[in-house]
């Protein structure tokens, strides 16, 4: 219905609804953490908005962070890293990309990414102990991928698809 909803299931009704721009149908959704705990992230379209919890009333209408600028196809996973500091998004396309929320540096560009639909995404510290972050897609072309998000390399990548069984004579 082109919202995304807060629920308080102690109560079992909406706490907070917010309509996504354009009233487009919502196809993923991230809750802040760490610096930006009280935004939640949704996709529509293309494109990936923010709200803000701390905006007062039921409805709310206008998004926070309007656009965190466009993909090249409609948006499908989102993962928030645990300081808040970074968006990653993924797309039907197979792109996957990674937004630093404090506007002032830009992630270097992730190499290419899927085959197909990007379906999930996650963040994780990286291993070593040395302060970095990886990020981990997973695509229905059957491949999870770990990313460096300093370098923007691909770390490895997995193929998932079963192989197929023996020939039954």
């Amino acid at each position: 219905d082109g919202t995304v909803r807060l629920w308080d299931l102690g109560a079992q009704r909406t706490a907070r609804a917010m309509v996504a721009p354009g009233a487009q149908a919502v196809n993923a959704l991230a809750v802040g953490r760490g610096g930006c705990e009280h935004f939640v992230f949704g996709a529509a379209g293309r494109d990936v908005f923010a709200y803000d919890l701390r905006a007062p009333g039921v409805l709310m209408r206008e998004p926070a962070v309007p656009s965190l600028g466009g993909s090249s196809d409609e948006v499908g996973a989102l993962a928030i890293d645990a300081a808040g500091e970074h968006v990653a998004i993924g797309d039907d396309s197979g792109e996957v990309r990674v937004v630093n929320l404090d506007g002032d540096s830009q992630p270097p560009e992730l190499d290419a990414a899927h085959g197909s639909i990007c379906a999930c995404l996650a963040f994780r510290p990286a291993g070593g102990g040395g302060g970095g972050l990886e990020l981990l897609s997973g695509g229905t072309d059957a491949f999870a991928v770990r990313w460096d998000c300093l370098t923007g390399a691909t770390l490895c990548s997995w193929c998932l698809a079963a192989a197929a069984p023996p020939a039954q004579s």
